[in-house]
C-alpha cells in the first residue's frame, strides 16, 4: 500500500516469511490430527466443555478449518502486497488466528486422554499458539505506530488552527 512508509517494509517482509511458517505448521497439525486421533466413544468428559460435539476428529477438524481459513486470508493479503503483509491489515485476522488456535490448544489440553492426543503434538500446540500470539501482539503493535505515524503526517500538511487564511477574491 501506498501509505506504508519505508520504514516499515522489514516488519512487512517478516511477517510474510513467518506466515508461511505458520501454515506448514498447521498442514503438519491436520495430518497429525488425522493419524492420532481416536474415534469418539459413548461419554465424551471435556468435549462439550469446549464446544465440542464428543467427536476427536470433527471437533479438531472443524477448529482446523476456521483456522485455515483465516491462514487463507493472511496468504491472500501476503500475495497482494508481493510476499509483504501491511501490519494494519493483519491485525485483526493474526488476532482471530490467535484465538482459533487457542481454542484447538484448549480442546486437546481438555479432551487430551479422551482423545489420545501425546504430550509431544500438544506441545507443539501450545508452542504454535505462542508464536502466533507474540507474531498478533508484535503486527499489531506495529499497526499501531503505522496509524500515528501517518496521523502526525496529516495533521504536519493542516494549517495551523490559530491563522485565519483569507476569504474571498484576493
Amino acid at each position: 500500500m501506498s501509505v506504508i512508509h519505508q520504514s516499515s517494509g522489514s516488519y512487512m517482509s517478516f511477517f510474510g516469511k513467518t506466515l508461511l511458517a505458520v501454515a506448514l505448521a498447521g498442514a503438519c497439525l491436520t495430518v497429525g490430527a488425522t493419524i492420532i486421533i481416536s474415534p469418539a466413544r459413548a461419554d465424551p468428559p471435556a468435549a462439550q466443555d469446549v464446544g465440542g460435539t464428543g467427536n476427536c476428529d470433527a471437533d479438531i477438524g472443524n477448529i482446523q478449518k476456521k483456522r485455515m481459513g483465516i491462514i487463507q486470508e493472511l496468504n491472500k493479503l501476503a500475495a497482494a502486497g508481493k510476499g509483504k503483509i501491511d501490519p494494519i491489515a493483519s491485525c485483526p485476522k493474526l488476532r482471530a488466528l490467535s484465538a482459533a488456535e487457542g481454542q484447538l490448544k484448549a480442546y486437546m489440553t481438555k479432551n487430551k486422554s479422551w482423545c489420545n492426543i501425546p504430550d509431544e503434538i500438544l506441545a507443539q500446540v501450545s508452542g504454535g499458539a505462542e508464536k502466533t500470539t507474540e507474531m498478533s501482539a508484535r503486527a499489531c503493535e506495529i499497526a499501531t505506530q503505522i496509524r500515528k505515524q501517518q496521523q502526525g503526517a496529516a495533521q504536519a500538511d493542516a494549517p495551523p488552527a490559530g491563522i485565519r487564511l483569507p476569504t474571498g477574491p484576493l
